[in-house]
């Protein structure tokens, strides 16, 4: 989904064994970029741009799941000095692959750490970019998203066409409704969603098309 003329340029490219995202933000004015939950072999999946690039200027996670932070140990070590910022819930997924579900899988997981914290209504400058954190429990403990110049970085939250996993350890369903709720639902429709899986869509999209959220909007039970 093009977000050309715009402040904050969002790219992502799927890896991973899950094919998740990880966005490569910008700000357009500076030149300034971040690296938005980096996945397994982040550093092949962006070897072109990594090539051709200054280090980051920070590290986002949205949320502590293997498949988002998988490869965070790998560019701590290429950028040691890079800031990497979570949200303090999700440090115990972050530091443990039995938490964060990597040895349920029999995936390898290399521990990581945050340096840096954010809560719900926090801003973040990328360059002249302010990316507000929002609040997103319910997918799981830790969840964030990231809103800047009409575009939001959603993590696991919400999908085109569905919702995050809400079966998993610390998941819950009336959670995540109210998260989908009060934190997205009250966005512009115009506002374009990345989600860590899939394909980008609209707030306007999913609240015309998406079951699961008109079901969430009612303060309906799921039972599909």
């Amino acid at each position: 989904m093009a977000n050309t003329g715009r402040k904050l340029k969002v790219e992502g490219r799927p890896g991973g064994p899950l094919m998740t995202e990880t966005y490569w933000l910008t700000d357009t004015a500076t030149g300034q970029w971040a690296l938005v939950d980096p996945t397994y072999q982040v550093l092949d999946v962006w070897r072109d741009r990594l090539a051709q690039a200054g280090p980051p200027q920070a590290i986002f996670i949205t949320h502590g799941h293997f498949d988002h932070i998988g490869g965070l140990a790998e560019v701590r070590r290429r950028f040691p000095e890079v800031p990497v910022w979570a949200h303090p819930d999700g440090v115990p997924l972050i530091g443990d692959g039995l938490k964060n579900g990597a040895i349920m899988v029999a995936l390898p997981y290399e521990p990581a750490a945050a340096t840096h914290f954010y809560r719900d209504g926090d801003e973040i400058s990328l360059g002249e970019t302010k990316i507000k954190v929002l609040d997103a429990p319910g997918h799981c403990p830790g969840s964030v998203l990231l809103l800047a110049d009409g575009q939001l970085i959603a993590g696991d939250v919400l999908f085109a066409g569905s919702v995050g996993r809400w079966d998993l350890p610390g998941a819950d369903y009336d959670t995540l409704a109210a998260s989908i709720r009060e934190k997205i639902m009250t966005l512009p429709d115009s506002t374009i969603v990345y989600p860590g899986h899939g394909p980008a869509t609209t707030v306007g999209e999913e609240r015309r098309n998406n079951f699961i959220v008109q079901k969430m909007m009612r303060g309906e039970e799921y039972d599909g």
